[in-house]
């Protein structure tokens, strides 16, 4: 029994011959290949399509428990989320900043980037806004105003928040 390589070499200059030979007519190597290899031939290919089939379920289940693990990372990560904020609210309240244990040191910071800012849109005037494809605040040039201590009826500074470190 040939492999389903050799099978394919095989069909390769069966190929050819078909290629060769004049429009329409068949070549009697073609015919006495087909009557050799008929049953050889199925069986390969329902070996083969079977793999395939194999192969497919296998990427079908592998698909579905990633899905099934990323559901429960998410889930996961939503519930340390919400233990992190529970902590640093409860820290917050009670004044406590900073915590060593055996294990773990967990502390209070002041967050850092770029200083939230609160802008009332309709009362922002003109040279606050800027234009791309749509028209939208420059909050950049409102920050910088605002940090250079212009008042601006419109915006104000808000007061950074805090995150939670835990090492």
């Amino acid at each position: 029994m040939a492999s389903l390589f050799d099978l394919s070499a095989e069909l390769m200059r069966i190929q050819a011959l078909l290629d060769d030979a004049p429009d329409g007519e068949i070549p009697p190597e073609v015919l006495q290949w087909l009557e050799q290899t008929e049953g050889d031939f199925a069986s390969k290919i329902e070996g083969w399509a079977s793999v395939i089939g194999q192969i497919e379920a296998r990427a079908k289940a592998r698909k579905e428990e990633s899905e099934r693990l990323r559901q429960l990372s998410d889930m996961d990560l939503r519930r340390a989320d919400s233990m992190r904020l529970r902590l640093k609210d409860i820290m917050s309240t009670t004044g406590q900043t900073r915590v060593e244990t055996t294990r773990y040191k967990v502390w209070l910071q002041t967050a850092g980037g770029k200083q939230p800012l609160q802008v009332i849109e309709a009362e922002t005037p003109e040279e606050y806004k800027t234009t791309r494809l749509v028209e939208e605040l420059n909050k950049d040039l409102i920050r910088e105003k605002l940090e250079q201590g212009e008042e601006l009826p419109f915006a104000r500074l808000l007061p950074r928040g805090q995150v939670l470190r835990i090492k």
